[in-house]
């Protein structure tokens, strides 16, 4: 190969889009295991989680200081029914670059790229909780992409405001996700949450093509399973698995999380057992990352 600058360009472009699908669905048990810029993600892999209680027609206010671009809000009904009237709050940063359809990353992102990613719970200092008042202050130093997942009761009232702009005050039905400016659908769980702070890639019909070659973004319902093993969740556990699957349908990545933000590890290692009929783009086999909520 004749090493011209745009072969060059290509080739560390695809290093990169590499080492960030590494990162997404590679072995995140290692990367929760050490230090990720200087906040330990425990052996029980939790996100910050705090919850305070409510009135049955409460109001509470959202106060987001300093918050980036990339970074993202999601609020959202309590889905269970009969449960306390809490507000809960999972905090969490992703200390890499969030992938976007069609992303051209510039090189100079090129030196920091493959020490980025992996999932490390939000600072406790940055989160406060002052009676109906929930108030994040994010400092300029804090590297990665910072995500807020609040569960409300149904009928409470949110008024969200970031870095002093009066976003939303109303009572929330639908999910929604606040980020780059713009309020659109947010993900059912926690889990999804994670998930869109990495990669904001909307779920489709269609197999989406990820930045690596090769690898597709499926809807599961669009995957045949061909070996099924039992998880062994117990009824009204739901959880959310992320799954990478190879070339022949073998689960090579798989990570399970509970509303809470915790992972859990038997279901992951059931899950690894699993088998799929290879997923065929164009007459090909190819990799593929796809979702599957847990009941």
């Amino acid at each position: 190969m004749r090493w011209s600058p745009g072969n060059l360009k290509r080739c560390i472009f695809q290093s990169m889009v590499r080492a960030l699908a590494l990162t997404l669905v590679g072995p995140l048990h290692l990367a929760l295991a050490q230090e990720v810029r200087d906040k330990p993600f425990g052996s029980s892999a939790r996100l910050l989680s705090r919850s305070f209680k409510v009135d049955a027609r409460g109001a509470i206010r959202v106060l987001c200081e300093g918050l980036a671009e990339d970074d993202l809000i999601v609020i959202r009904n309590q889905e269970r029914k009969g449960q306390e009237r809490e507000v809960r709050i999972v905090g969490g940063v992703f200390y890499g670059m969030p992938l976007k359809a069609n992303q051209r990353l510039p090189l100079s992102s090129f030196p920091l790229f493959p020490l980025a990613g992996g999932y490390g719970p939000l600072p406790e200092d940055l989160l406060h909780v002052h009676g109906a008042d929930v108030v994040v202050r994010r400092p300029s130093s804090l590297q990665g992409v910072v995500f807020l997942d609040l569960s409300v009761p149904e009928g409470v009232r949110v008024h969200l405001v970031v870095n002093g702009r009066s976003i939303i005050n109303t009572v929330v039905s639908a999910p929604l996700l606040f980020s780059e400016g713009q309020l659109g659908v947010g993900p059912r769980n926690v889990a999804g949450t994670v998930w869109r702070a990495a990669v904001r890639i909307k779920e489709t019909e269609e197999a989406v093509p990820l930045a690596s070659p090769g690898e597709y973004a499926v809807p599961f319902h669009r995957l045949k399973v061909r070996r099924r093993v039992e998880l062994g969740i117990n009824a009204g556990q739901a959880k959310q698995a992320v799954l990478g699957i190879d070339e022949t349908g073998r689960v090579v990545r798989a990570l399970v999380f509970t509303d809470n933000g915790e992972r859990d590890p038997q279901a992951e290692e059931q899950l690894r057992q699993w088998e799929f009929e290879p997923f065929f783009v164009n007459g090909q086999a190819v990799r593929v990352v796809t979702m599957l909520k847990i009941r």
